[in-house]
């Protein structure tokens, strides 16, 4: 990572929040739900570009239609009530690391929340020492688009009146990281709040 150079333009810094500053256990309830068994990577990148996923993170169909697509299109041997169940324990909690995080990347920069994420889940996110710190919300459900979508992304420069190579994106996705580097954002692949922190401390936008 180049920190000197990046350091300089760098406004504000973009967080995922599944799997950067909130453990999941989404993937390995989906995993065990599809025959026959896909792959970390195969599962998430079905699943960001899955037609039924798209329309619940965006708000456009309920929890309970959601349920009754997901399960039809991915072929799960399971009820969609059984299913649905599972999903709104996806969230596990924040990452212990992720409040001090978070306060100190607000404190020396603009913060955004950039997640896919769904009605369901928000009360959840709303419980965790999170929002309060991020001086921006793009909840896919909220604003009604979806990572990786162009649109996504060109939303969330504008609204915060960025330049793409003024913004540092952080998402455990390498689909989302592909997407935000091609419009010239600098987006590096991170799991779990810890490494985050490295990656920015590597940038020179933290100390050490």
């Amino acid at each position: 990572m180049s920190g000197i150079s990046t350091s300089q333009n760098i406004k504000a810094v973009l967080f995922d929040f599944g799997g950067v500053l909130a453990e999941l256990r989404g993937e390995a309830h989906v995993m065990s739900l599809v025959t026959p068994r896909m792959t970390r990577e195969e599962m998430w990148t079905r699943w960001s570009y899955s037609p039924a996923v798209r329309a619940h993170e965006t708000g456009r169909i309920s929890a309970e239609e959601f349920a009754r697509q997901v399960v039809r299109e991915f072929d799960m041997q399971v009820d969609p009530e059984i299913f649905l169940d599972g999903f709104k324990h996806w969230i596990v909690g924040a990452f212990d690391e992720t409040p001090a995080l978070i306060r100190d990347v607000s404190a020396r920069y603009a913060t955004g929340f950039v997640s896919n994420t769904s009605a369901l889940h928000w009360p959840i996110i709303e419980s965790l020492d999170i929002l309060p710190y991020m001086q921006h919300n793009f909840a896919s459900w909220q604003i009604q688009r979806i990572k990786p979508d162009r649109d996504y992304f060109d939303f969330v420069l504008q609204t915060m009146g960025l330049a793409p190579h003024e913004a540092v994106f952080l998402d455990d996705s390498t689909v989302n990281i592909a997407a935000a580097t091609e419009l010239g954002i600098h987006a590096h692949r991170v799991e779990g709040a810890a490494q985050a922190r490295r990656a920015l401390v590597g940038m020179s936008l933290l100390p050490a």
